[in-house]
């Protein structure tokens, strides 16, 4: 089991979110909005993110035509 994995580099959410949404069978409208809070600000200097661990060799766009074949 995988204490800590991360991807081959670092994604906006927003991206992330309009990549799923074009996945989906009726495409969802993505808004970006400030998430308060200390979560946010890990995400957004970077603390909350993963400095060891597993690294993938595959992009988040690559997984998500895997999945929508």
């Amino acid at each position: 089991m995988l204490e800590t994995a991360a991807g081959t580099f670092v994604l906006m959410r927003t991206l992330v979110a309009r990549h799923w949404a074009h996945a989906q069978p009726s495409v969802p409208r993505v808004v970006a909005v400030p998430v308060p809070g200390k979560i946010s600000r890990a995400f957004r200097d970077g603390s909350a993110l993963s400095s060891r661990g597993e690294r993938g060799a595959l992009s988040y766009a690559d997984y998500q035509a895997q999945v929508d074949r």
